[in-house]
């Protein structure tokens, strides 16, 4: 098995650990191998898939990048797991179960290596699956000098009016300027019409919603306690009592809400490029924020609130919030609208089209003549206070059999920026995580930390060395399972990571109550 050293034969729960983890990858120490400390776990991804889970990751830095290793859960509890396959040729991926945890399972992502780079690729494995088997990965779009994809592992949502899939990624190229990324929407045609995904023709692609240095003038909104929650400090409750550095000054992190929305700026600035010419539609050229920073935002993540029956992407910031000096200026993130011209069930037509705005036509993306899907258009709503930093996180939206009296709730899983985080100057503190929750993802109400370092690290040091970080998670009844990218106990730093862990939150609507 390639590189069957670097993951543990039968992975269990980590015993020398205070936070209740499977260990499911391990890398040595660095020097403990040859090359070990130019090899890392990145992208962790996870879903179920009949009676036990899936679970993914990749590796990053100064090795060929482009292979993901697949591990299956021995039952459902998500506790014990054992390696089931390498792929490669696909890189910084996301696994999805289109059609429930009985029906196919997915990987897409890009492609990651040097034959396809910037190719967007997707992988199968047929039901019942077990993570042994794959088909593919197939090429659904080619990589061009204007459009190269860019991404995390964020998820792939419903769009329940239209029967679509949507999620949201990245794209850099000529069409976007040096450094930087543009955000663009995928849409995948609706399951009766359309499967297996790995037809190209099942996808289209938005344009690119592109960083405009007025965006910053949102970044004046203000955190203050929600009405809900108006005491600002993490009670000790909620916290884990070994843990200095995670205890130390988080203020400012239990209740986000958005004030001055005077100051929100106008949605005629936004820059949208076409993906196919390379131009931004109104022929303005980009600005940057900040000088010297050129990467604005990346990792965006779609979100379907089935109680508006709307779609929108929450994005991670870096460049705007790399000068921040304090908690409240670095815990933010920029909330997207998605719309479509077609909110009904997209057509298949045979008739050919031509290329209309936010949809590509079969000569530009399809093996299937005609076929016609609506991939919408991207617009900037608002800069939003939320409990995450320069740092990758995931929101997900509670199953439609979960809703509550009051509503269904939408979750995220991040690593919020605290004292500890400027002191250490950085806008990238991941050695904490926590559980939060919004009804409409601008104000976000924190609900406990469910990750911190229990090395007994000096707050500094837990900064530089320990992350718990650029999670994925799933709900499973009651509980989320959760899978953590973890530079902890001998990483190298806290980016590079050694380890992939997974983690179970009980009950966790009563860790928001």
């Amino acid at each position: 098995m390639a590189m069957s050293w670097l993951c543990i034969a039968t992975a269990r729960r980590m015993v020398d650990s205070l936070l209740d983890v499977s260990e499911v990858t391990w890398l040595p120490e660095a020097g403990a191998y040859k090359d070990h400390d130019s090899r890392f776990v990145g992208s962790p991804s996870i879903v179920k898939s009949g009676n036990r889970w899936l679970a993914s990751h990749d590796y990053f830095f100064h090795t060929p990048v482009g292979q993901v290793s697949v591990f299956a859960s021995d039952d459902d509890s998500g506790v014990d797991w054992t390696f089931a396959a390498n792929l490669t040729g696909i890189y910084w991926a996301q696994l999805f179960a289109p059609d429930g945890d009985s029906g196919d399972i997915y990987l897409i992502g890009p492609a990651g290596d040097e034959t396809g780079e910037g190719d967007l690729r997707i992988a199968r494995c047929a039901a019942p699956c077990d993570g042994t088997s794959w088909e593919g990965p197939t090429t659904i779009f080619e990589g061009t000098p204007a459009r190269m994809f860019h991404a995390a592992p964020t998820p792939v949502v419903p769009h329940a009016p239209s029967g679509q899939l949507l999620r949201a990624m990245e794209v850099h190229g000529t069409a976007v300027p040096e450094g930087d990324l543009g955000i663009v929407m995928l849409a995948a045609a609706a399951a009766a019409e359309c499967r297996p995904l790995t037809n190209p023709g099942c996808w289209a692609v938005s344009d690119a919603l592109q960083w405009d240095a007025s965006f910053d003038l949102d970044l004046n909104v203000v955190m203050r306690p929600s009405p809900e929650d108006p005491d600002t400090e993490i009670s000790p409750e909620l916290r884990h009592e070994s843990n200095d550095a995670a205890r130390a000054g988080q203020q400012g992190l239990r209740g986000f809400s958005n004030e001055n929305e005077s100051k929100r700026v106008n949605m005629n600035v936004s820059v949208i490029v076409n993906m196919s010419t390379g131009k931004s539609k109104d022929g303005r050229a980009s600005t940057r924020a900040l000088g010297g920073e050129t990467r604005q935002w990346e990792e965006a993540n779609a979100i379907f609130d089935p109680i508006s029956g709307n779609t929108s992407v929450l994005v991670r910031l870096d460049a705007p919030l790399s000068g921040c000096t304090n908690v409240t200026d670095c815990n933010r993130a920029a909330l997207l609208r998605w719309e479509t011209k077609n909110p009904a069930r997209p057509s298949l037509s045979s008739s050919s089209g031509t290329d209309l705005p936010g949809q590509v036509s079969s000569s530009s993306s399809s093996s299937s003549p005609g076929m016609a899907l609506d991939a919408g258009s991207l617009r900037f709503d608002r800069i939003v206070a939320m409990p995450t930093g320069c740092n990758k996180f995931v929101v997900r939206a509670e199953p439609s059999g979960a809703a509550q009296s009051n509503g269904t709730w939408l979750y995220a899983l991040s690593n919020p920026v605290d004292a500890d985080g400027i002191a250490a100057g950085t806008c990238s503190q991941r050695n904490t995580a926590v559980l939060s929750r919004s009804s409409d993802l601008v104000t976000w109400h924190v609900c406990r930390q469910v990750l911190y370092d229990d090395t007994g690290f000096s707050p500094s040091d837990s900064v530089a060395h320990t992350g718990l970080q650029y999670i994925d998670f799933r709900f499973d009844g009651d509980d989320i399972l959760m899978a953590i990218r973890a530079g902890y106990r001998g990483s190298v730093s806290f980016h590079d990571a050694n380890r992939l862990l997974v983690k179970r939150l009980t009950d966790y609507r009563s860790m928001c109550d």
